[in-house]
């Protein structure tokens, strides 16, 4: 991996995020969604830059439910900088954040067909914990329920 650094994410990143959002997913978050969720002291976010020019290549997002339980927004990688170990540094992120606030477990959902995303998940110790029938559209699918449990 390239010099690559996760922080915080800025108000000022969101229109970036829409951008990505509309290269990774077939049903992007908006411009105001983003804004909505950065908003909410229970949502946390992170972007991956380059050092040298702080091009976002990618971001991860999250939410906190009940004090306890965290529950993962997206996680997406601009496509010619997949498989170089980002997304796995930006899950690692949302686990680190999760552990730090002594959070239960982290979920999140997945393509049953993104096996390349099943891979990372189960590397880093998340484990399938269910299915959610036709929850993706566009082309509808299904969904892997994958969760990471803390131990204290």
């Amino acid at each position: 991996m390239e010099n690559i650094k996760i922080v915080k994410m800025l108000k000022q990143d969101i229109p970036e995020l829409v951008k990505i959002e509309k290269q990774c997913f077939s049903i992007p978050w908006s411009e105001n969604s983003f804004k909505i969720a950065f908003g909410d002291s229970y949502s946390k976010f992170f972007v991956a830059k380059t050092q040298l020019t702080d091009c976002i290549l990618g971001f991860s997002g999250m939410y906190i439910a009940a004090k306890t339980e965290g529950y993962v927004y997206n996680i997406a990688v601009i496509p010619e900088y997949r498989k170089k170990g980002i997304g796995t540094e930006l899950t690692k992120t949302l686990i680190d954040y999760s552990y730090k606030n002594k959070l239960e477990f982290l979920s999140l959902e997945v393509r049953k067909s993104n096996f390349p995303a099943i891979s990372v998940y189960k590397n880093l110790g998340f484990k399938k914990v269910g299915l959610r029938k036709n929850f993706y559209e566009l082309p509808i699918e299904d969904a892997v329920i994958m969760t990471y449990y803390f131990n204290y």
